[in-house]
């Protein structure tokens, strides 16, 4: 028994001698691990290819409309209403020149006839004071002969009393009668040295009457109100036969000729427009407003939202308002649509009414052979390009002027280089990159660079 228990676990050697023997030739055979070389990953950005083009500089602001000129119509003499114009309500409108009411005249034509008749009165005054001078003139010839007769015979007695054949009481008679004769004589030359001074005093009166006759027919013409221009009327409370008081307003109307939108525009917006404006040598205290306007030689367009569409004028600068919002660091610049009116396109450009809320546009000269980036491109007065071996590089660039789509560059890039456009997140420079060129954002760049009206 001893010997059979023997034999069977001498059974179990071989196995385990021949396990052994195949795990020691596998372990032998085995081969390690194959290197596989990994290629280097790239990040995918979009790029545009850095291009000059001509730019025009633009700046935008938003403002409201309202008209250039607008009357207070006011009764500027007390009187009844006798007549109103039938379209003499709110909304209407009316041509230069269109009689809106009239006052009753009665008393100014009364007062206005009464001064012509006083007028009359100093103008008679004025001819009996000639025919006096000339009857006076007359007299005066008459007197002085008298006086030279009188005169004479007092001679005559007087050289007679030396030869006896008169006496005292003669030469007392002619002395009487030539002194009395002077008399009469100084009283003509009298008469006449007053005319001058009652002239004086006639021509003043007349003066005086003159110029109440004038502001009598001034006050008749004021009973008759026309508009001073075409424009559209506001609200209207009027009736005929109502009594109205001096200075009592009647309604206010807008001018049509001519709506103005004043806009707050940013600063430097505004700068870019004008920093390629000379000014050297020019003396801009006596510049006039026609002159500046010139030198600028800004253009403008008005945009409305209507509904779903846009309404568009062009416009004139007019001028910038002395105001600056430092809060807003705004300035208002006003600009003008001449005969909004006449444009009217039904369904597609209405009138451009007080308190439409606009934009304003304003395109200045444009500048030729520019470097031009998308504004989302720069990123803290950097931006992201492509280098020749395909890796992403960070320049600092120095910016000419900003607008709300694109910068003009003036150092930092080349042309031809390839912009990246999309944001790289925290890629750090150096990495490789997969580039695709964006044609589409080639295009917006150069249309708003260009200045296009989408």
């Amino acid at each position: 028994m001893a010997r059979v228990r023997l034999s069977r676990r001498l059974l179990i050697v071989p196995p385990i001698v021949l396990g052994a023997a195949m795990l020691a030739v596998l372990v032998m055979s085995r081969r390690g691990p194959t290197r596989r070389e990994t290629d280097e990953e790239a990040i995918a950005l979009r790029v545009i290819v850095a291009e000059r083009m001509d730019v025009i500089p633009r700046a935008i602001g938003y403002g409201t409309a309202h008209p250039a000129r607008v009357w207070r119509a006011v009764a500027e003499v007390p009187g009844r209403v006798t007549w109103i114009h039938p379209e003499l309500r709110s909304g209407a409108l009316l041509k230069q020149d269109a009689v809106l009411l009239t006052i009753d005249p009665s008393e100014y034509e009364l007062a206005v006839a009464q001064l012509e008749a006083e007028a009359e009165k100093l103008d008679a005054e004025s001819r009996e004071l000639d025919a006096s001078e000339s009857n006076l003139k007359a007299s005066l010839e008459i007197e002085e002969a008298s006086l030279e007769l009188l005169r004479a015979d007092l001679q005559r007695v007087r050289d007679a009393a030396g030869q006896g054949a008169s006496n005292e009481t003669e030469i007392d008679e002619r002395v009487r009668a030539t002194l009395a004769q002077q008399r009469v004589v100084q009283e003509v030359k009298n008469s006449i040295a007053l005319l001058p001074t009652q002239r004086q005093t006639i021509a003043a009166q007349k003066k005086v009457t003159q110029a109440q006759l004038a502001s009598a027919k001034l006050d008749l013409s004021k009973t008759t109100i026309a508009a001073p221009f075409d424009c559209r009327v506001g609200e209207v409370d009027l009736q005929v036969g109502q009594y109205l008081l001096a200075n009592e307003l009647l309604t206010e109307a807008s001018g049509i000729e001519r709506t103005e939108v004043e806009a707050e525009v940013n600063v430097g917006s505004l700068r870019s427009l004008l920093s390629s404006v000379s000014v050297d040598g020019l003396d801009m205290t006596s510049l006039d407003l026609e002159t500046l306007r010139s030198l600028l030689n800004l253009t403008a367009e008005v945009r409305l939202e209507v509904g779903t569409a846009t309404a568009r004028w062009d416009a004139e600068f007019d001028r910038v308002r002395e105001a600056f919002n430092s809060q807003t660091r705004t300035a208002r610049v006003l600009v003008a649509v001449d005969r909004p009116y006449e444009k009217i396109v039904p369904g597609t450009r209405p009138a451009l009414i007080e308190g439409a809320f606009c934009e304003v546009e304003l395109r200045g000269s444009a500048r030729s052979d520019r470097l031009v980036v998308p504004r989302s491109a720069v990123r803290q007065g950097r931006v992201c390009v492509v280098g020749k071996d395909g890796r992403l590089e960070r320049r600092s660039i120095a910016i000419e002027f900003v607008q709300s789509d694109f910068v003009c560059v003036s150092s930092g890039i080349e042309p031809g280089e390839l912009v990246v456009i999309s944001d790289p997140g925290a890629a750090p420079d150096g990495v490789l990159v997969h580039a695709t060129k964006d044609d589409d954002a080639s295009t917006r760049l150069a249309r708003d660079a260009g200045g296009s009206r989408g």
